[in-house]
């Protein structure tokens, strides 16, 4: 009842606290979620945002890459790196 008649919801570093197996339950609600909603989700853990059907890149506050995670490692340094930092590459 909490997200009935929400088209768009957000979730701010909704995993940042979370250990890697209640990360994953949690990223499987918001990907079931998307089925009926705009799901928009702001994380600095990639393993959080991975399989999103859209990832924005930001800077300093501005937008620097759009696309999802197998682009964004192949052509942005910035989110490359980070994937490496997080072993996810």
């Amino acid at each position: 009842s909490l997200l009935s008649g929400r088209k768009i919801l957000l979730f701010d570093e909704a995993t940042a606290n979370l250990d890697s197996h209640n990360e994953r339950q949690i990223g499987d609600v918001l990907t079931n979620l998307r089925g009926n909603h705009t799901v928009l989700v702001v994380a600095h853990r990639l393993s959080t945002i991975m399989d999103a059907d859209l990832i924005h890149v930001l800077e300093h506050g501005r937008l620097v890459a759009s696309g999802q995670h197998h682009q964004l490692v192949e052509e942005v340094p910035l989110y490359r790196d980070l994937a490496k930092e997080q072993r996810l590459v």
